[in-house]
């Protein structure tokens, strides 16, 4: 996220242009002056100097056709982004601890490449601790699963889906010590306390009376080793198998049970329609999948 740093009403307006010349293509046809001065609430003057300045840094060249109107002959994306407010874009991720979240970067980082768009991409772990700082505006863009986005809707997060990017292996089980019986009906479970997806999956438990206990995920294993609980939800990427534990899917459990939580999307804070309109026209599904899929079969390097 960048700070705008064009102030008064002239320099308004070249923002709000700006952030509408983001979304048009070359050939395509602007309104009028007289009708952005309408539509901005201000004099022509105004519209006319603010177009005459983004011209003069190079962001736009317009090809006027008389009647017929004008149409935009160029397009210089980075510097409308700067003058926009919007870059450099700031996108925030699970923590890349498999190759399939690092896929899922290159992928999301690839698409702004394509697209000449400035991009950093970060990671946090837990998705309510991303909800967390975007709401926060600290970044432009998160990336949770699918199930996680369901449970901060249901709990009245004020965030919005821009896209629904990728589908990956992503198994969602408990660990236990190698060989104890785990009943989980009577088993003292630990969550990883800022992920939605597992408040999602224990709010679907919790009818059976199943309590449970909060911990930071990078805790959850290390508990469940020292017995100060029978049992840790985990994604199963999460945690070495060559530890001594046993990984029970939830699927085991209740075969009723949908959790896989491999569903990503994109989100951002709600009400920001014209970047909603800018992520949906940058990120490219079939980009960000064939990215991931090249990285993951090692026909790329990781990029971000």
């Amino acid at each position: 996220m960048s700070q705008f740093k064009y102030k008064g009403k002239q320099t308004i307006v070249m923002r709000s242009l700006a952030r509408e010349f983001l979304l048009l293509n070359i050939n395509d046809k602007i309104l009028s002056v007289k009708e952005y001065a309408n539509k901005y609430s201000v004099g022509t003057g105004t519209v006319q100097a603010a177009l005459t300045e983004l011209k003069s840094i190079g962001a736009i060249e317009l090809n006027p056709c008389g009647t017929l109107g004008t149409f935009i002959s160029k397009i210089d994306i980075c510097k409308l982004c700067e003058v926009s407010g919007y870059g450099p874009f700031l996108g925030l991720l699970p923590l890349d601890n498999n190759i399939n979240i690092k896929g899922l970067a290159t992928g999301i980082y690839e698409c702004f490449v394509i697209a000449n768009l400035p991009i950093h991409i970060l990671f946090a772990r837990g998705s309510a601790n991303r909800i967390s700082i975007m709401t926060r505006d600290k970044c432009d863009f998160i990336v949770l699963s699918k199930l996680g986005f369901d449970y901060a809707k249901k709990i009245g997060e004020p965030i919005e889906l821009v896209a629904k990017i990728n589908t990956s292996e992503n198994q969602y089980g408990f660990v236990v010590p190698k060989g104890k019986k785990f009943d989980i009906n009577t088993s003292k479970i630990a969550i990883d306390s800022f992920s939605y997806e597992q408040k999602a999956i224990m709010d679907s438990l919790i009818e059976k009376g199943i309590p449970y206990f909060n911990y930071l995920g990078v805790q959850l294993v290390d508990v469940v080793e020292k017995g100060e609980v029978d049992a840790a939800l985990v994604n199963k990427s999460s945690f070495n198998e060559k530890r001594s534990f046993d990984f029970i899917p939830l699927n085991e459990i209740d075969n009723k049970m949908d959790y896989s939580g491999s569903e990503y999307v994109i989100a951002i804070k709600e009400g920001n329609d014209e970047l909603a309109k800018v992520l949906e026209k940058v990120i490219s599904v079939n980009v960000v999948t064939e990215t991931q899929k090249q990285v993951i079969n090692k026909e790329r390097l990781v990029t971000y």
